[in-house]
């Protein structure tokens, strides 16, 4: 399965003129929902970005400029940043005798960025508007009010200089069918550099609950393309034979079909 989603990805990069039309719509309904039904987030992320800077690289060319003018850096930059970060708010965070199970941090791709632009045209009018587009994310194994409250102090003391308007706290429902199953915590920061940036935490209950249970967002994409799966809570265990094998049995029951239309009269 690793093996055919690296191939579909290199088929992306390398597709000609007149396939983009058919790759694009493989891709979207079913190479990245399937990446992300495994877990693997930051896969279906490229996928979708790679075939956003194949088949609209104006588009792309313009939004990953903007996104680049408004981090301050360059994107690989960034990211190196973003690490540091990471690592020194985790170690932080532990010491104060927080268990953090999983640590991560992204700057948001361009596709993200021209879907949430697009989605929330009223809120936000452009790139420079988005205040997340550098994000890190923290999972406990513990209380998730013990890591808010230490993750504000320490926000407080060493990340934050000024006012109270340059560090935002909301709580975020995770849904599923209409119901609240869990909650994670966003916070919204200005750093000493000046720059935004995004702070998820989340319990594992939660973690799971997005990456793999009934609130997975590989659910929302298959919705979104109309596909049918039953919604089965698996458990996520690291070891990808094992994930392998519990998501093959989910799928079973089920078919991939493409329909193709042959005609400008959308003849099947």
């Amino acid at each position: 399965m690793l093996l055919l989603l690296a191939d579909k990805l290199e088929t992306i990069r390398t597709v000609s003129e007149g396939e983009r039309d058919y790759v694009q719509r493989e891709v979207a309904e079913i190479f990245a929902p399937l990446a992300e039904r495994f877990g693997l987030d930051d896969l279906a992320k490229t996928f979708r970005n790679e075939v956003f800077r194949v088949t609209q690289p104006l588009e792309y060319a313009r939004i990953e400029s903007e996104i680049e003018t408004a981090i301050g850096s360059s994107r690989s930059e960034a990211e190196k940043r973003l690490a540091k970060m990471v690592q020194a708010f985790g170690s932080q965070l532990k010491r104060a005798g927080i268990d953090i199970i999983r640590e991560k941090s992204r700057v948001k791709t361009s596709r993200s960025a021209y879907d949430k632009l697009k989605d929330k045209s009223d809120e936000y009018k452009s790139v420079f508007d988005l205040e997340d587009l550098m994000g890190v994310t923290f999972v406990t194994s513990g209380d998730i009010y013990l890591l808010l409250a230490e993750a504000m102090r320490l926000l407080q003391t060493y990340y934050v200089v000024g006012s109270e308007q340059k560090l935002q706290c909301e709580s975020k429902s995770i849904t599923f069918e209409g119901k609240t199953i869990a909650s994670k915590w966003h916070i919204n920061l200005v750093g000493l550099d000046g720059k935004s940036y995004e702070i998820q935490l989340m319990d594992e209950a939660a973690y799971h609950y997005m990456t793999s249970g009934k609130a997975a967002h590989w659910a929302y994409k298959l919705k979104a393309t109309r596909q049918q799966f039953d919604f089965v809570t698996i458990q996520m265990t690291e070891d990808f034979n094992e994930d392998f094998r519990q998501i093959r049995e989910t799928l079973r029951p089920w078919q991939y079909v493409n329909i193709l239309r042959t005609n400008k009269d959308n003849r099947r």
